[in-house]
Formats: C-alpha cells, sequence, structure tokens
C-alpha cells in the first residue's frame, strides 16, 4: 500500500511533471484548434494529408499526456517508486509524441510554403529541361 512517506520522496519532481503536462496538453490542444479548421478550408490533398498527420500526432500526444496525469486509484497496490515511474514514463512518452507532432506540422508548412510559392510549376519546369 502507497503511504505518505513512500511518495514524499516523489513529489517535487512528480508535481513538475504534472505542471508540465498540463503545459503540454494545452499548447497541443490550442494546435489541434488552429489545425482543425485548416483541415478543412484546404482542398489540396497532399496539404490536406500533411495537416491531418500533424492533427492526428497532436491529438495523440494530449491524450498520452491526459493519461500521465490521470489519477490513481486507492485500491492500487503500487508502491511510490513504481507509480513515480509510470508517471515519469507516461510523461516521457508523451513527450516524444509532442515532438513528432511538431515535426509532421513543421513538414505541413514547408508543403504549403512549397504549394503556396509555386513550387510545383517551377518543378515541372525545371524538369521539362
Amino acid at each position: 500500500m502507497v503511504g505518505p512517506l513512500t511518495l514524499l520522496r516523489h513529489e517535487p519532481q512528480l508535481g513538475a511533471y504534472l505542471s508540465a503536462s498540463g503545459t503540454l496538453t494545452q499548447f497541443n490542444a490550442l494546435i489541434v484548434a488552429i489545425l482543425t479548421p485548416a483541415l478543412a478550408a484546404i482542398d489540396r490533398p497532399l496539404l490536406r494529408a500533411a495537416i491531418g498527420l500533424a492533427l492526428i500526432a497532436h491529438t495523440c500526444a494530449a491524450l498520452l499526456l491526459c493519461w500521465a496525469a490521470r489519477p490513481t486509484p486507492a485500491e492500487n497496490r503500487a508502491s511510490g517508486e513504481e507509480m513515480a515511474a509510470d508517471t515519469f514514463r507516461s510523461y516521457r512518452r508523451g513527450w516524444r509524441v509532442t515532438m513528432l507532432a511538431m515535426l509532421l506540422s513543421v513538414a505541413a508548412l514547408a508543403v504549403f510554403s512549397f504549394e503556396t510559392l509555386g513550387g510545383p510549376s517551377l518543378l515541372r519546369s525545371l524538369l521539362a529541361q
């Protein structure tokens, strides 16, 4: 059974991780709120695919970070060290998925810039020569 003394040692680090988890969850939710209307407004297939992948990745990251901050039931027989390790592991997963989602968002921005600045026509003219 988890006693107050077993968690006391991990409490400052747990608090920092849970605070960061909440911040990253809000960040991912804001990016999802930005990407959703963009996905609805864009009709170019490559750009829709890039935005869709970024949207899915940010949603998954937010869900993982919510999982990291979930309450632990009182009947859980895990020790304080096990609970802390589980929280830290879940947070690190959420952080990694957030970074992957950011890479996909940057890729979507690159596709948008490429298409907006006339990349396809430039590429066709270079290939025709």
